[in-house]
C-alpha cells in the first residue's frame, strides 16, 4: 500500500488515513499489508501479490515500478476535479503567491503534480505536445491500474466524464469509514471533558483540516464572525499566506477562538474535541467525502459539509450542505445547524452501520481476490 513520497510527515491527511485503517483491517482479516511510501523503498514488489497505490497526484513512479515487476496494480485516486470561479484563484494562492515561497519550492519537489496543475489547468492551449506529455504522465497509473477504487459513486462517474466511459469496467466503488473500534467505544465522563479542561472552550464551530484555500477557513471565520459564535481550528499551516489571512482575520474581528496546530488521529483530545463542538463544519472547494465529517457524525455532531464532492452520497438528509463559494450558503447552513442540530444517537448509529474502515477492508479484499484469481487463470492459459 503506497503513499506519496513525504505525506507521511509533511502533509498526513486523509489518503494516509485511508491506506493505514485499510491496511489495519486487512491484517485483522488475515491479509498481510505493508504500508510504503513512493521513494527508493518500494522498487521492489518482489514479494506482494499486489501494489495499492493511493492518491493520484504522485502516483507515475510506483505504478511504473509495479508493473516493471508485473505485478496487480490497485490504484486510489482519490480524486475530484476542481471548478467554479474560484478555482484559478485557488490554483494561483496554491502555486504561484510570491508572498509563500516555502510552499512553492516544497510543490517543486514534487515535479509530477507541480507540472500537471502549472501546465495542464492554467495553460491548457499553450503547450501543444509538452501538454500531451504531461497528461501520458498523470493518465499513466489510471491507464495500467487492474482496478481502480473510488471513495463514491459520484467519483466514478467523474471520472468517465473525465478519463472516458472505458474506465468504469475497471473501477470499483469502496466507501470511506472510521474506525469502529475508536468512534464506537462508550464515551465516558473522562474523555469528554478531556479537550474542555485543556483547552477551556465549549460549544463552538470546529474545523479539522490543512488551512489553505481549498478548505476555505476563511470563509467560515466570516461566517462566525456575522452569527457570533466561537471556533476552534485544528490543523497545520499548509499555506503560510492563507494562513496568515485567518489569523489577521480573527484577531481584527475579536472572535473567540482556539487555534490547535496538531491532534494526533483517533486520538481521545481529538474525538473530546469532536464532542465539545456544536457543529463541525467543511466549507471546502470539495471533499471526498471528508474523513472529518463521517468521524465527527459518528460522535453525533452535526456537520455541515461542501455540497462538492461526494458527502451529499454519505450523508444524504443527515447533513447541512454549503455552497462552498457562497458566504451566504456557509453563514445560512451555519446557524440553521447551530439551531437545529441532529439527533446524536441516530446520527451516530447511521455512520457506523454504514461506513466503517472494517466494511471497507472486507471489499477491498474481495477486489484482491478477485484480480489474484484472474491471473492465476490467466497464467494457466
Amino acid at each position: 500500500m503506497v503513499l506519496p513520497r513525504g505525506t507521511v510527515k509533511k502533509t498526513f491527511g486523509g489518503a494516509e488515513i485511508q491506506a493505514i485503517k485499510t491496511s489495519k483491517f486487512l491484517n485483522k482479516i488475515g491479509i498481510h499489508a505493508d504500508i510504503k511510501e513512493a521513494d527508493a523503498e518500494v522498487r521492489s514488489f518482489s514479494t506482494y501479490d499486489v501494489v495499492h497505490v493511493f492518491d493520484h497526484i504522485d502516483a507515475f513512479s510506483s505504478s511504473r515500478n509495479a508493473k516493471k515487476h508485473q505485478k496487480t496494480l490497485v490504484l486510489t485516486p482519490i480524486y475530484w476535479p476542481e471548478t467554479g470561479k474560484g478555482r484559478l484563484v485557488r490554483k494561483v494562492q496554491t502555486y504561484l503567491t510570491l508572498d509563500n515561497p516555502q510552499y512553492f519550492f516544497n510543490q517543486l519537489r514534487r515535479p509530477y503534480a507541480m507540472t500537471f496543475y502549472l501546465l495542464w489547468r492554467l495553460a491548457p492551449d499553450l503547450l501543444g505536445p509538452l501538454r500531451e506529455i504531461v497528461g501520458q504522465i498523470w493518465l499513466y497509473a489510471f491507464n495500467v491500474a487492474d482496478r481502480i477504487i473510488v471513495n463514491s459513486f459520484a467519483e466514478k462517474k467523474v471520472l468517465a466524464i473525465v478519463l472516458g466511459p472505458h474506465i468504469e469496467a475497471r473501477t470499483k466503488v469502496v466507501f470511506n469509514g472510521v474506525d469502529e473500534e475508536i468512534y464506537g467505544r462508550p464515551i465516558t465522563e473522562k474523555r469528554r471533558t478531556l479537550f474542555t479542561r485543556q483547552y477551556k472552550i465549549q460549544d463552538y464551530v470546529l474545523s479539522v483540516g490543512r488551512i489553505e484555500p481549498r478548505k476555505n477557513q476563511l470563509m467560515l471565520i466570516r461566517a462566525c464572525k456575522e452569527l457570533g459564535l466561537p471556533c476552534v481550528l485544528i490543523g497545520r499551516q499548509y499555506d503560510r499566506h492563507y494562513t496568515q489571512k485567518v489569523f489577521n482575520r480573527l484577531e481584527e474581528w475579536k472572535l473567540e477562538y482556539r487555534h490547535i496546530h496538531y491532534l494526533k488521529p483517533d486520538s481521545d483530545m481529538l474525538a473530546s474535541a469532536y464532542l465539545n463542538a456544536r457543529v463541525v463544519a467543511l466549507p471546502s472547494a470539495f471533499e471526498t467525502p471528508g474523513l472529518v465529517a463521517l468521524e465527527a457524525a459518528s460522535l453525533g455532531r452535526t456537520v455541515v459539509v461542501t455540497k462538492v464532492g461526494s458527502a451529499p452520497e454519505y450523508f444524504k438528509d443527515k447533513a447541512y450542505y454549503v455552497d462552498p463559494e457562497s458566504q451566504r450558503s456557509i453563514t445560512t447552513a451555519l446557524q440553521t445547524a447551530w439551531d437545529k442540530p441532529f439527533g446524536e444517537r441516530a446520527l451516530s448509529q447511521f455512520v457506523l452501520q454504514n461506513y466503517t474502515w472494517k466494511k471497507a477492508a472486507e471489499q477491498t479484499s474481495r477486489i484482491y481476490r478477485e484480480l489474484i484469481t484472474e491471473r492465476g487463470r490467466e497464467s494457466c492459459l
